[in-house]
């Protein structure tokens, strides 16, 4: 994963990398990590990743998943990826209002 840091209202991080056919995105993640690696968690709704590379979920900042630019609907553990799609994760705000 190769960070480009965007600084912005709610974009405080995007890294990116590309898919491959038949592969796990969390599988995917691990193996480009360098670093600090990837940590995550699990809960009563799965697996959730908390830190890549350093860059770690706090406050109200947390880290989501994007392919080919649209919000995924599942989780890490369980997206299977294709090859040529660009899954890109970003570190956006929630800021409380």
């Amino acid at each position: 994963l190769q960070p480009a840091v965007g600084l912005g209202e709610l974009l405080l991080l995007r890294a990116q990398l590309v898919g491959e056919r038949g592969r796990l995105l969390q599988q995917l993640l691990g193996a480009h990590a360098r670093g600090d690696g990837v940590e995550h968690d699990a809960d009563a709704l799965g697996e959730l990743v908390e830190e890549i590379n350093g860059v770690a979920n706090h406050g109200n900042d947390y880290l989501f998943f994007f392919v080919n630019g649209a919000m995924a609907k599942t989780g890490a553990a369980n997206y299977v990826t294709k090859n040529g799609e660009v899954i890109e994760w970003r570190l956006i705000s929630r800021k409380s209002q």
